[in-house]
């Protein structure tokens, strides 16, 4: 059974390079699903490609291109920052947001 998805990322799958695995679509958006993507061309839930997450991911590196990890709390709508914390990443309120924004 599929886990309802508790946050997304800011960006979209695409700034991740994070495309459909079934037809390589780039146009997809995350899923409501924990891992997994929505397609718009196979309409459907996919677990969609690996991009950056294939491998160690240099947060810091990423930032200097354009990729930010800051999440979205959907319960709560608090933006999330992440935080290099040793070598684990933890992730703090960065702000809330007003009722009906997301």
């Amino acid at each position: 059974m599929l886990k309802k998805r508790e946050w997304i990322y800011v960006q979209p799958p695409m700034a991740y390079e994070v495309f459909c695995d079934i037809c390589n679509n780039p146009f997809v958006e995350w899923s409501e699903f924990e891992g997994m993507v929505w397609c718009w061309r196979c309409l459907k839930d996919t677990e969609g490609t690996g991009g950056v997450f294939d491998g160690p991911v240099p947060i810091n590196t990423c930032k200097i291109l354009g990729i930010c990890f800051d999440r979205i709390d959907l319960k709560t709508g608090q933006w999330l920052i992440p935080e290099v914390v040793g070598n684990k990443v933890e992730y703090k309120t960065g702000w809330q947001s007003l009722p009906g924004d997301i």
